[in-house]
């Protein structure tokens, strides 16, 4: 089993090596989706980014990209995935298999907006297009809000007694590029492996507040 474990996270990090993002914040994002009936699906992941000005202006901008699956023979997503604050509300769905691990890496640009921050959420939705719940007020499974340079990204799990339930995503900041390659593939190692070994966990981070 920990061989498996260790070859998975291996692919992780293969990937990782592909290409260089360029964002303030980059985080490496692991899901546990082996609790997911296959009956609820198809499920999708969906992505939204706010405007906080309200206006469009096109200052920010969230893409999740080097998707790698485990547990699963086929629906992995694929392909770069990029949202920017060129509307109020800017969407995006793409469908996955669901029964095993889906790994990412998400990268945020760090702008401030004038009147409100903008914000960022992804969220599961089943296959009648409802999110599943999370402990997060608005079901986020990811949520940043860009009131600082460098966003902080935050994971959410089901709440107690959901129908569907899974874990918080494991979330990993990718060290800067000076701290060296070695360092950050150590860190993606560490991530998978503990996602993998810990299904369970009561870890849940505190929300942060939504703009009105």
């Amino acid at each position: 089993m920990t061989s498996n474990i260790f070859k998975s996270g291996l692919l992780v990090l293969l990937a990782l090596m592909a290409s260089q993002m360029f964002a303030n914040s980059i985080y490496f994002v692991s899901l546990n989706t082996s609790t997911l009936p296959s009956s609820q699906g198809p499920y999708q992941l969906y992505l939204n980014l706010l405007d906080g000005n309200g206006t469009g202006d096109a200052n920010n901008t969230v893409t999740l990209d080097t998707f790698v699956c485990t547990g699963i023979p086929s629906g992995c997503p694929t392909g770069v995935h990029s949202l920017t604050d060129s509307s109020f509300s800017t969407v995006t769905t793409f469908g996955f298999t669901a029964g095993g691990g889906v790994a990412f890496r998400v990268g945020l640009t760090g702008n401030l907006d004038d009147l409100a921050p903008d914000s960022f959420q992804l969220s599961i939705l089943d296959g009648s297009g409802k999110s599943l719940p999370t402990t997060d007020p608005y079901d986020a499974v990811l949520f940043a809000q860009f009131d600082q340079s460098s966003p902080i990204l935050q994971g959410y799990g089901s709440p107690n007694g959901a129908a569907i339930t899974f874990s918080p995503p494991g979330i990993e900041p990718v060290p800067e590029p000076e701290l060296g390659l070695p360092v950050s593939l150590a860190l993606c190692l560490m991530l998978f492996l503990r996602q993998r070994l810990r299904r369970t966990t009561g870890y849940r981070p505190d929300p942060h507040g939504r703009p009105a």
